[in-house]
């Protein structure tokens, strides 16, 4: 299935934005937790979503779950 420009951009500015976010969170965590705590945590979490990966379809709604996943 192919995706129109349009929502191929949103995919991409939803991965841009939560990177934002999560950079403004990882500071205040490594300042609370220590960079330790918070490199295991996160890469705990992200192999929890990547693990995700392996249900999706090739459906619409699995684009936008995939797109959260790896972002």
């Amino acid at each position: 299935q192919h995706l129109s420009a349009f929502r191929t951009g949103l995919a991409f500015g939803v991965q841009g934005v939560l990177s934002v976010l999560a950079g403004l969170v990882a500071g205040r965590a490594v300042s609370r937790f220590g960079a330790r705590r918070v490199l295991v945590g996160s890469l705990f979490l992200q192999g929890l979503l990547t693990l995700t990966l392996l249900g999706l379809g090739s459906g619409t709604a699995s684009v936008w779950l995939a797109t959260g996943a790896v972002a």
